[in-house]
């Protein structure tokens, strides 16, 4: 009896081999004289380490941080929630929160305190290790706008208008707008957002396209007004508006996201 072992496997997950003989005149023997095994499972295991947790600057506030990682492998058994450690200032850590998406929001934070977070995943068989360490963060304190609205349009066009943020002490350089096209009234209920590629021969090709950049959210004006003019809109199309202030100390956090808002049909 011949015996190998195969190391490097993915526990918990399921295997099939194949074994074939080399004469030294004819060399390798055809696989149809070969032997193919029963498929065999190994045993299932803890997680992986998830990813490092990423704080989103652009979706905080003076209190609240926004932290985004990267999926454990789950080694046979489905991770069924992901624990969330923070230390505050050099600390020591402790569980604060427990989600069972990679995204978390971490809120009544001190704004004068520093962070770091750390996470792990959990599946039947038990706890991961814990993810790297972040980097030191801070919570962003420059206050955001106010959610904007459009306040008049035309055939092509739209004015946005927000308010100042509530907080004196942020001195605004200027306004950043984004905006996002949300489709137009004929897709709007019907057409899914990727959409199958049709092929050379009027069949699906397998491949789904890509959304378009018009598709994200984008910048479309800089201002120091709380107000801009948006052109170059599409007729019957669905827009959505965010802004954020531009000061000496960084960017805010974006505002929330307005209705969604849809430019007139042109006759």
């Amino acid at each position: 009896v011949v015996c190998y072992s195969v190391a490097s496997l993915v526990p918990g997950s399921r295997y099939q081999f194949r074994v074939r003989a080399r004469e030294r005149k004819k060399g390798w023997l055809p696989w149809a004289q070969g032997m193919t095994s029963d498929v065999v499972q190994t045993i299932p295991d803890v997680p992986s380490a998830p990813g490092v947790p990423s704080p989103d600057p652009d979706r905080g506030s003076a209190t609240t941080v926004l932290l985004s990682w990267k999926a454990s492998h789950p080694n046979g058994r489905t991770v069924i929630l992901y624990e969330v450690w923070m230390s505050t200032d050099h600390g020591d850590y402790r569980r604060i929160m427990t989600c069972i998406h990679c995204e978390a929001t971490v809120v009544d934070l001190d704004p004068s305190s520093h962070f770091r977070f750390k996470v792990r995943g959990r599946n039947d068989v038990g706890f991961s290790p814990f993810s790297r360490e972040s980097a030191m963060t801070e919570t962003n304190r420059i206050s955001m706008p106010g959610v904007p609205a459009v306040t008049s349009c035309g055939e092509s066009w739209a004015r946005v208008s927000w308010a100042a943020p509530a907080s004196r002490s942020t001195t605004v350089d200027e306004y950043q707008v984004y905006m996002i096209a949300r489709g137009s009234e004929d897709f709007w209920d019907y057409a899914p957002p990727l959409r199958l590629i049709v092929g050379s021969e009027g069949r699906p090709s397998g491949a789904r396209r890509k959304p378009s950049p018009f598709e994200k959210w984008h910048a479309v004006a800089q201002t120091p007004e709380t107000s801009c003019l948006i052109p170059d809109l599409r007729s019957s199309y669905r827009y959505q508006f965010k802004v954020r202030c531009s000061t000496v100390s960084g960017f805010s956090p974006f505002s929330a996201a307005s209705e969604v808002w849809k430019l007139p049909r042109r006759h």
